[in-house]
């Protein structure tokens, strides 16, 4: 893939564009065969931003469906409503999520987004695999919703290495059901700005999840819990 490239939205639509995105990756069209080995620098993807609206207007900046080897290095995502990066597993065991990184990412919310939404989110089928997604040193900035989540029970191995979770309007991140998961280094401060976001970060029916070196503070309104560990 080219480096050092720009995806922009345009102002031109007039209210939110169901299912609309900037990037998209899925199967080619009557096959299972599923993109691999694409490698992603230096790019700039996110919406029209607020000026014209179109931080509303565009669903997701990132797509994801399926993947095998999808490697992202030095961007800026996001001014996108619902997600600014969705990785959604489809409900065929051949249409795997492997081995999907973003290193040195900005996530940005732009003060905009839908806040009960997530600006990174990774849920979906759990018939294929989802295994080996990482952000490595990656901001999440600035969303109306939670910062990360994190939802699909079938995923192993999910990362989350150094970076920042920051601005948010409810959780910051938020880890339901993954198998073997870490956050490490990862500074969460000044999320929960609408309220609604009892805790910093939520770790909900996990089987293996490592928390190591991570710097927790208040929320603009403050949390109830730092980081909240349920069954």
């Amino acid at each position: 893939f080219p480096s050092h490239d720009t995806i922009a939205g345009s102002p031109s639509f007039t209210a939110l564009a169901a299912a609309s995105f900037l990037m998209n990756f899925e199967a080619y069209p009557g096959t299972v065969e599923v993109p691999s080995e694409i490698f992603v620098d230096n790019f700039n993807i996110k919406g029209g931003g607020t000026t014209f609206g179109g931080a509303k207007h565009h669903n997701t900046a990132i797509s994801i469906l399926c993947g095998d080897g999808l490697f992202f290095t030095t961007g800026h995502v996001g001014f996108t409503y619902n997600s600014h990066l969705a990785i959604i597993a489809q409900a065929s065991a051949a249409l795997s999520c492997i081995d999907i990184n973003f290193t040195n990412t900005y996530f940005d919310g732009n003060g905009s987004g839908n806040p009960t939404n997530s600006a990174v989110l990774v849920a979906g089928s759990t018939l294929p695999t989802v295994e080996r997604i990482a952000l490595n040193g990656c901001t999440i900035k600035n969303y109306a919703g939670n910062g990360l989540n994190t939802s699909n029970t079938n995923m192993r191995q999910f990362d989350m290495i150094g970076g920042y979770i920051m601005d948010n309007g409810r959780f910051g991140a938020i880890f339901s059901g993954a198998i073997n998961s870490s956050m490490q280094g990862v500074t969460v401060r000044r999320n929960n700005g609408g309220g609604a976001g009892t805790s910093a970060v939520v770790v909900n029916s996990v089987n293996g999840m490592s928390l190591t070196g991570n710097k927790v503070y208040p929320g603009t309104i403050a949390h109830t819990i730092g980081i909240d560990v349920q069954s």
